[in-house]
């Protein structure tokens, strides 16, 4: 089970995706993870992703940090995965 399997428009809905995410810690293992690779886009980007479908504000933002630090030029077009 991932949420990438899962229709973007249905994934912050859906009972399995959202039962998934909690029973497999995947907000605490994506911390954990960046721990150890603190560059790793896709885990930082997938974090922010797991904790916006578990409504988890603080993970939110704490993921949100991570990947601006990292990538301060995301939220520019054209640019976002350029360090």
């Amino acid at each position: 089970m991932h949420f990438n399997a899962k229709p973007r428009e249905t994934r912050a809905t859906d009972p399995d995706i959202i039962n998934w995410l909690s029973e497999f810690s995947f907000v605490d293992r994506a911390r954990a993870l960046l721990d150890i690779e603190p560059a790793n886009y896709m885990v930082a980007r997938n974090g922010l992703v797991g904790a916006s479908i578990l409504k988890d504000t603080d993970a939110i933002v704490a993921f949100s940090t991570i990947l601006l630090k990292r990538f301060p030029n995301m939220l520019k077009p054209g640019n976002w995965v350029k360090a």
